[in-house]
């Protein structure tokens, strides 16, 4: 990569300045407590007088691209600038580099665990606290990182000569710049806590099962899903783990004639959500509801990927338990508001609704209990699913679409889950 040289070019005979990373190679990846060392060359051909050299380690989160389709205004944020002291005997004490002299000036970063409290300004403490951790790198992967050139996290070594003002007093500097990947070591957090009330997630719902559209009556199906262990993104080689869904399943018959019907896993979907500038009051978009009176736009970047499910579990009814509406429902019948029928569209029993249609005799017809374990993976073939990290510009989450099939009369249950991927270290951080 050239130089920049911001004054007049005095053609085969204009300065350069080079950037050199010890061990450095195009995919390496740094992390936490990564050391980038190396030096920085500058050759002169005439004599040049300078005024001082830079040499900083630069975070940088932009959007540009699709999100002006959604309205979000192009906007930059430095989080992190790291500056290498440059020793006295490094450069010329006259600040006039010699004709054909070439000079090394060394330098060493290490990536920190932590940003610079001066990084955030929000109030929100949980907020700050995540904004304060160095997102992964974003926009600069050989595989898709699921953003759409919609946003971009950069962290780009410069180094800079600032040479002397020119006859309009305008300053003069040689530039060079190389980009570096980093992904953070982001640990598991605890698992979301979903409000009955969420629109982005579903963790339970209930069906009446028919045989046809309009057909008798054979029973109540509830599925209820919790948040599956996070997904570890190893660094040697991006490797991603599996995982597995929790579903639980409860069925109280019409009669005691009729038996449970047959439930299937039968499709899921990883939805990823690229969040733009999320405004001055800040807020996380996975945990909050977006703020009424925010008047930051937000311009949310979705994919969706069929997730790779595997050993697809038969469901083994056992009979007898506490039926679903009984004492031990999280989702008693006293309770319609917290009924959802459509995950993608919430709709809202209202509180005058008999929940008669809800809630069966369970003196007579004693419940099933069922539980499936559905393991799966990410489609990483051609994607990379990175860490789920949240910044005062950029955000990237997660969740899983889910879609039981009941029985053979075409009904279903959708269900949305929230899924957190996280990042291990490397074990060679410091070489």
């Amino acid at each position: 990569m050239p130089s920049r040289c911001m004054f007049p070019s005095r053609a085969k005979q204009d300065p350069t300045l080079e950037i050199n990373i010890g061990g450095h190679y195009e995919s390496k990846i740094y992390t936490f407590g990564s050391a980038i060392s190396g030096f920085v060359t500058i050759t002169a051909h005439n004599q040049l007088p300078f005024q001082s050299l830079q040499i900083d380690l630069r975070g940088i989160t932009s959007t540009c691209g699709h999100a002006f389709q959604y309205g979000t205004p192009f906007k930059t944020h430095t989080f992190m600038q790291l500056q290498m002291p440059i020793s006295a005997s490094a450069l010329p004490i006259s600040q006039s580099l010699e004709p054909g002299q070439l000079y090394h000036v060394p330098f060493r970063f290490v990536i920190p665990e932590q940003l610079s409290t001066t990084a955030c300004n929000h109030q929100n403490t949980a907020v700050r606290e995540r904004h304060l951790r160095p997102p992964p790198s974003m926009g600069v992967w050989d595989h898709d990182d699921l953003a759409g050139g919609s946003a971009h996290v950069d962290y780009v070594i410069r180094g800079r000569l600032v040479l002397s003002k020119n006859k309009r007093g305008e300053e003069q500097y040689l530039d060079q710049s190389r980009s570096v990947k980093v992904i953070p070591a982001l640990p598991e957090q605890p698992p979301l806590h979903v409000r009955p009330e969420s629109s982005d997630y579903c963790l339970s719902q209930t069906k009446t099962i028919r045989k046809g559209v309009i057909g008798t009556k054979m029973g109540l199906v509830r599925a209820s899903a919790t948040q599956p262990q996070p997904i570890v993104l190893c660094l040697d080689g991006l490797n991603a783990t599996e995982s597995q869904i929790p579903i639980d399943l409860e069925y109280i018959p019409a009669s005691a004639s009729a038996m449970p019907p047959d439930i299937r896993v039968k499709s899921a979907t990883i939805e990823t959500f690229t969040n733009f500038w999320l405004g001055i009051d800040g807020y996380l978009p996975d945990h909050h509801e977006k703020p009424s009176n925010s008047v930051a736009p937000t311009a949310p970047w979705l994919t969706s990927h069929t997730l790779v499910l595997k050993d697809r579990e038969r469901v083994y009814w056992k009979k007898g338990h506490q039926p679903i509406s009984e004492k031990g429902s999280d989702r008693r019948c006293s309770e319609p508001a917290h009924i959802i029928r459509d995950c993608a569209e919430p709709q809202v029993i209202p509180r005058s609704a008999s929940c008669a249609s809800y809630c069966l005799d369970s003196s007579k017809t004693p419940g099933y209990k069922a539980t499936i374990q559905q393991s799966f993976k990410l489609p990483t073939e051609n994607s990379l699913f990175l860490p789920t990290f949240y910044s005062c510009l950029i955000s990237r989450t997660y969740r899983i679409k889910l879609t039981l099939a009941i029985g053979t009369y075409g009904t279903t249950i959708s269900l949305v889950v929230p899924l957190q991927i996280a990042a291990n270290g490397l074990d060679d951080a410091q070489d």
